[in-house]
């Protein structure tokens, strides 16, 4: 009743004192979990999950118990930890291996994914989504024969399906089948009728860098007139073709094809365009055209400042957020770009009060927590705050690579040299080319006298940005 009533404290008084007199029973363990959780008193839960799991560890309202906290504490280990358990329980439960699958893609560990997610087509092939995810994942990691099969199979249950069509258009160009390209091609030509459609399968064809097919789809589709997006789509083929000038020549037919207060939304996209090849002065003259038309967009003002700062522009970086904050002082990416800056710059007063700022808007950013965690970590300062920041970092990302490093060095900083390892190593686990990480565990081999080892992570290092030699030669 005080349950219902959400009197938990009330609730767990009673649910305590009818533990000390059943301790063996599940489903006191599952109402102290239950009220345990929902005021957010993780340890207590967790240990009685684990005991729960001690009593019964094949009664599925625990692993149940214990997804639905996964899912609130949007811990992707906790939920799989969950799933695992409950597939093993319920073998033939199609959802949960959907779920399971679900789970792996967003960590993306494709493999897994794929075997989940056919795990739960063939126990029920109603579930096709989970036949045509299969599929695309097998695509997009370039296994072309199995994406193949996955997707002709797909297309023989759903033969108008015009997601299907246009993935197996990308794969018979990328492995050369012309024939079959081309009659793909018109299979889609057919069931297409309306421009927004082809416009995006056009956009998603050339994401794919399927350029053969884009541009007969874009040429047959533009019989009858010429707009501003055939020409952007056209731009966007010449670049990913390496061919800027032309690129250039469309991008500037798009814009003379519209008026000025229908430009601003080209120009976004032919900025975006631009930094995706790395070619920021191009992306900035967009937006400061841009600026002309809509002087006080502050959406243009964080990108342009970005793009600055990849150019190594920093004062005018600078220069553009403050603009943005003048307009809107609350802007989070502006606030961000500059804390990223100062830090870098070891101007550490005005990125601290930056950072606070921030937290202060958004006190479970995990990126937030991170940075500002890193920043004390490196220079040595309340290690501790740090240490609490990083772990509500994870608690939200628990394998995010860059927060692992982080977590790691403020224990090599504290002198927990073996933690420091286990969690440097885990960072690497799911991202093996970091240079920074290498560099830190080259420092922590150094710390335990194995220095042999420690120099095959530092030339490791080395070879991944030569520009890390300056780090090398300051202290650990």
């Amino acid at each position: 009743m005080m349950e219902m009533q959400k009197q938990h404290p009330l609730a767990l008084l009673e649910y305590m004192k009818a533990y000390q007199e059943d301790s063996s029973s599940v489903t006191i363990c599952l109402a102290l979990i239950r009220n345990f959780a929902i005021t957010e008193q993780w340890g207590k839960s967790d240990h009685f999950l684990n005991r729960a799991i001690i009593l019964d560890s094949s009664d599925d309202r625990i692993y149940r118990l214990m997804l639905s906290i996964g899912q609130y504490k949007n811990d992707s280990q906790i939920v799989e930890r969950a799933l695992r358990q409950l597939v093993i329980i319920h073998p033939q439960n199609a959802e949960l291996w959907l779920g399971l699958a679900e789970n792996f893609a967003l960590a993306e560990r494709w493999e897994e994914a794929t075997e989940s997610y056919l795990n739960a087509y063939q126990i029920n092939d109603e579930f096709n989504e989970a036949l045509f995810r299969a599929a695309e994942i097998y695509a997009f990691l370039e296994k072309w024969k199995k994406a193949t099969k996955l997707f002709e199979e797909f297309l023989a249950i759903f033969p108008e399906d015009k997601d299907a069509l246009f993935q197996l258009i990308s794969i018979y160009y990328h492995t050369d089948k012309t024939k079959k390209m081309h009659k793909m091609i018109d299979n889609l030509d057919s069931l297409l009728v309306d421009n927004d459609n082809k416009l995006l399968i056009i956009n998603d064809l050339i994401a794919l860098k399927s350029f053969e097919p884009a541009e007969i789809l874009l040429n047959r589709w533009n019989s009858e007139k010429e707009s501003s997006l055939w020409y952007l789509f056209l731009g966007k083929i010449e670049m990913q073709n390496g061919n800027a000038s032309q690129a250039k020549i469309h991008f500037e037919t798009t814009l003379a094809l519209e008026e000025d207060s229908s430009q601003v939304f080209l120009l976004h996209l032919i900025a975006l365009e631009y930094a995706n090849h790395e070619q920021y002065e191009s992306a900035i003259n967009m937006l400061e055209r841009s600026l002309k038309i809509y002087p006080e967009n502050v959406d243009v003002f964080s990108l342009l400042g970005n793009f600055y700062w990849k150019k190594d522009q920093i004062d005018q970086a600078i220069l553009i957020w403050n603009r943005c904050l003048a307009i809107e002082p609350e802007n989070f990416d502006c606030l961000f770009g500059l804390a990223v800056v100062y830090n870098d710059r070891n101007e550490f007063d005005k990125s601290d009060e930056l950072y606070q700022i921030l937290l202060e808007l958004q006190p479970d950013n995990p990126t937030i927590l991170n940075n500002f965690s890193y920043s004390m970590i490196q220079r040595e300062i309340n290690l501790e705050k740090a240490l609490e920041m990083v772990e509500k970092a994870l608690l939200k990302e628990p394998e995010n690579p860059a927060f692992l490093d982080t977590i790691g060095w403020v224990y090599f900083k504290m002198g927990e040299i073996q933690k420091s390892l286990g969690y440097i190593n885990l960072s690497l686990k799911y991202n093996e080319s970091d240079p920074d990480v290498l560099i830190h565990k080259g420092k922590i081999l150094s710390e335990l006298g194995k220095t042999d080892a420690a120099k095959i992570f530092f030339e490791k290092a080395l070879q991944i940005d030569p520009t890390k030699s300056d780090t090398l030669k300051g202290k650990p």
